[in-house]
C-alpha cells in the first residue's frame, strides 16, 4: 500500500482491496454497514472481492474511490492480463471457494493477488495488465462521500 495525495488534498492510501482487509469476512462485514461495494461501483461485496480493485482513501470518506477495478482503469480504457513471460493472455487466477449448502451454490471465499497461471506457456507468473488497443471508455461509477 503506497501514500497518495486525494482529493480532498490531505494524504491517503492507495492499494488492492486485499491489502485493506484481514479477510472476506471483515470486507463482507464493512460491507453490510458502510455499502462500500455499491459505492465502488460493483453489485455486492463477493463481486469487489473477486475483481480485487485498486481503491483510495483516508479519513475523509468522499476519498473513498475506485482506481482501478481490475479490468477497468480510471482512465476509462478496458484491457486484459498477459503473461510476462511468454505474451499470452490465458490467465488464471488463484482462490479458495467453499460450497454453501443453504444456497446450493460455490461461494468465492478469497481470491489471491499473486499465482497467476499462464495456460500458454504452462507456468506460475505475475500477470501484467494492459490496455486493449482501440478499447473505449466505459461509464465508471462515480462515487459520492
Amino acid at each position: 500500500m503506497r501514500t497518495v495525495k486525494l482529493s480532498s488534498g490531505v494524504k491517503g492510501w492507495q492499494g488492492k482491496l486485499h491489502e485493506n482487509y484481514v479477510s472476506f469476512q471483515e470486507f463482507f462485514e464493512y460491507d453490510k454497514m458502510y455499502g462500500l461495494a455499491k459505492r465502488l461501483g460493483f453489485s455486492s461485496a463477493v463481486s469487489a472481492w473477486n475483481h480485487n480493485p485498486v481503491i483510495q482513501g483516508g479519513v475523509n470518506p468522499s476519498d473513498f474511490k475506485l482506481v482501478s477495478d481490475g479490468q477497468t482503469y480510471v482512465t476509462g480504457m478496458k484491457g486484459e492480463f498477459i503473461c510476462p513471460e511468454c505474451g499470452g493472455n490465458k490467465i488464471e487466477g488463484t482462490g479458495n471457494i467453499s460450497w454453501c449448502v443453504s444456497k446450493q451454490k460455490w461461494q468465492v471465499e478469497s481470491v489471491m493477488d499473486k499465482g497467476d497461471y499462464c495456460e500458454d506457456c504452462d507456468r506460475e507468473v505475475e500477470a501484467e495488465f494492459v490496455i486493449l488497443k482501440g478499447a473505449k471508455a466505459p461509464k465508471l461509477p462515480v462515487v459520492s462521500g
